[in-house]
């Protein structure tokens, strides 16, 4: 498994993603210290937003699915946008 993660500059959430490589549907779940509506972002490794979607969390775990159907086989990164800045890169087959 390969998979580059940062956080900026609050870390007020952990997050996990599986399968990573993912085929069809990417698990995140998320562990939020505060409850925030955040913004979840997948780009391809230029950048290019491809999939946006706004979630609540609530303080404790989260678990979210999204469904990667349209997205090519490649790498990518899944951005939260919420008090600060979560990311995690994962692989489509």
């Amino acid at each position: 498994m390969i998979g580059v993660s940062c956080i900026l500059p609050f870390k007020n959430y952990q997050i996990s993603i599986y399968p990573n490589p993912v085929k069809a549907t990417l698990s995140a779940s998320l562990n939020s210290k505060i409850e925030e509506n955040v913004l979840i972002v997948i780009t391809d490794m230029k950048g290019k937003v491809l999939i946006q979607n706004k979630q609540k969390l609530g303080v404790g775990n989260n678990l979210v699915a999204i469904n990667t159907h349209q997205l090519a086989n490649g790498s990518y990164l899944l951005v939260i946008k919420g008090v600060g800045i979560t990311l995690k890169q994962f692989i489509k087959e």
